[in-house]
């Protein structure tokens, strides 16, 4: 038996096993990897009456020029699976606000929000603390300085919370994947799902087992033969041999006709139903590390 699978119950090891070997079975050419991570724009607004007062134009000009490419770097150790370097083709864009609240305490918050031609309308979460208002009156307003210091606090945050984040905001995003269903293979009778993608396809971490969620047409093939949109959530995945690279994962939990509920309580309608793939998304991700010296990584 593969050591991959040495950690799973024997039962779901020959299942997933057979699954791998009926997705190998006549397909034994070598085929190149396509990065899978979508093009991502960002723009940088700074909004509140204190930030307004406190930073001249020419500084607020040259704090958000020094973010915008900070961020980048940020964003891009901590949410490889997006693109946020190239920018050619079609752009999602990542809106991301300082604001100062209006009510008491008038604290700095910081608003990210996703919006664009694959995300759609605007997907914004609830606003992150960021900073206290105390430090918005003492701070020498210096873009370069002020600059230094959002960025270890925005790091702090996507480290801290990049699971949330993730889940909540980033991998709403789809992969970049050009026929869904040559990638994704449902196989409702037995909850299981397989994702055929390799780590370095999305920047992640060879030894990291991501989770997806898959967008899904749910086809009932029982009168009144309903069919709707729904989401499927992939979790507590494996990894599969070298040739093909495939990801084996359960189906945990779906979302359809305005029901959410496990998968297990809906494995009657998991095993009879169409189940068609329209998109993949990541729930969970670890970002790949590259090895720069003796001792030293950086991420990416």
């Amino acid at each position: 038996m593969p050591h991959w699978l040495t950690c799973t119950s024997s039962s779901r090891s020959l299942a997933a096993l057979g699954v791998i070997t009926a997705l190998a079975t006549g397909d034994t050419r070598t085929r190149a990897a396509p990065d899978v991570r979508p093009h991502m724009a960002v723009t940088v607004e700074i909004k509140g009456d204190d930030y307004e007062q406190l930073l001249p134009s020419a500084e607020r000009d040259m704090l958000l020029r020094l973010m915008q490419d900070s961020l980048r770097t940020l964003l891009e150790q901590n949410f490889g699976f997006l693109q946020w370097r190239d920018q050619s083709g079609p752009l999602d864009t990542l809106r991301v606000r300082w604001n100062q609240r209006s009510a008491e305490p008038q604290d700095g918050e910081l608003e990210l929000a996703l919006r664009g031609p694959r995300m759609g309308p605007e997907n914004a979460l609830t606003p992150l603390p960021f900073e206290k208002w105390a430090r918005l009156q003492t701070r020498l307003w210096q873009a370069s300085l002020v600059s230094r210091e959002w960025s270890a606090t925005i790091d702090t945050i996507f480290k801290r919370q990049r699971a949330d984040l993730t889940e909540r905001l980033f991998g709403r995003m789809p992969l970049s994947v050009s026929s869904v269903d040559s990638v994704v293979r449902l196989l409702g009778s037995k909850r299981e799902a397989v994702v055929r993608l390799r780590p370095e396809q999305f920047f992640a971490a060879d030894s990291a087992l991501p989770e997806f969620m898959v967008r899904v047409t749910v086809k009932d093939t029982v009168e009144p033969r309903t069919v709707g949109p729904g989401e499927l959530e992939l979790r507590r995945c494996i990894a599969g041999p070298d040739s093909p690279p495939v990801y084996v994962c359960r189906m945990t939990r779906l979302v359809y006709r305005q029901d959410t509920t496990s998968a297990e309580d809906r494995r009657e309608l998991l095993a009879r139903a169409v189940l068609v793939p329209r998109s993949l998304h990541l729930l969970r991700y670890e970002p790949r590390r590259v090895v720069t010296g003796p001792g030293g990584t950086v991420s990416p």
